[in-house]
């Protein structure tokens, strides 16, 4: 009995500090902010390599526009999602919109999509810090007032 009491009480410890071992909010964005400032300089190499780094603006930064991370059933395969758009071109309005999710058997980020997108509206360094501040559960719903019913 003594050797079944204590399988049970090392498997339930084993249990309880494997839930807290999976990847934080916190350390899933700072692995983000690092392959988006990879992706960011590997961009503007192969702007160089390519002989384009004339157009390349003197400001370069990209921008987090949404970070969810995922719990319970839906984070099995994928633990967060993430949108990040670069700019980086001088007079292009133009910016690289990339979608990242972090799956958990690689414990990695995945870039799954890659865009370029026409920017609708001038960008300020400002609202750069508001967007990449915003966390999961918060949503922007954008309403374009141009549209008729």
């Amino acid at each position: 009995m003594k050797v079944n009491s204590l399988a049970i009480i090392f498997f339930m410890l084993l249990f309880w500090a494997l839930q807290g071992c999976g990847p934080r909010e916190g350390t899933l964005r700072e692995r983000l902010d690092g392959i988006a400032n990879r992706d960011l300089a590997d961009i503007l190499g192969e702007l160089k390599l390519k002989g384009l780094d004339s157009i390349v603006a003197d400001s370069t930064y990209f921008v987090i526009e949404d970070f969810i991370q995922f719990t319970g059933d839906t984070a099995r395969l994928y633990r967060g999602y993430a949108e990040v758009h670069f700019f980086y071109l001088k007079k292009l309005k133009l910016k690289q919109v990339r979608k990242y999710r972090y799956m958990n058997a690689l414990s990695n980020w995945d870039r799954y999509e890659v865009k370029l997108k026409h920017i609708n509206q001038p960008v300020l360094k400002s609202a750069t810090t508001q967007a990449s501040t915003r966390l999961k559960g918060e949503a922007t719903v954008k309403v374009n007032p141009s549209k008729k019913k």
